[in-house]
């Protein structure tokens, strides 16, 4: 069960609005973690209300302006501080290769440390990702191909 309510229906490409519509119903100043940065884009929706947002990969390839309140890390999501994932009131989580290998050994990191925020997945649909789906013990919605581009975009509440 989603802790939103239902997402408006977005025009065209509906991911990336969705990304802001969910980083707009955190409380003001809360911390968002991005696990795989990739272009950028993803980062610069979660920050758009102001938000201070950590967006982590293990390789450059921003090809958008971020904005100031964006802190891009060149290293692993699995290096992420202790400190820092827990005073994130969201993490998206969309590594590659979504072998669904990486994302249960982050979500099982998050699970030790007592994380109680909200993990949002990206392509929990590909069948590569089924046994992290299938792994997760907490409450979780998953949004299906409509907002998750065909591959599914999962939310994972650790606080129910």
């Amino acid at each position: 069960m989603s802790p939103w309510p239902a997402p408006p229906r977005f025009g065209g490409d509906p991911y990336y609005p969705f990304l802001t519509w969910a980083a707009a119903h955190l409380p003001a100043g809360s911390t968002i973690i991005e696990a795989g940065t990739c272009s950028g884009a993803g980062a610069r929706c979660l920050a758009v209300h102001g938000h201070p947002v950590h967006t982590y990969d293990i390789k450059n390839r921003i090809t958008e302006t971020l904005q100031p309140n964006v802190t891009f890390h060149l290293e692993s999501c699995h290096d992420i501080s202790a400190d820092l994932l827990l005073s994130a009131a969201l993490i998206f989580l969309d590594i590659d290769p979504h072998d669904g290998d990486a994302e249960i050994l982050f979500y099982d990191r998050l699970c030790s440390i007592g994380y109680t925020g909200l993990l949002l997945c990206d392509d929990v649909d590909f069948q590569p990702m089924q046994k992290f789906w299938d792994h997760v013990t907490h409450p979780k919605h998953n949004y299906g191909p409509e907002i998750g581009r065909g591959s599914g975009l999962g939310l994972i509440n650790l606080n129910g």
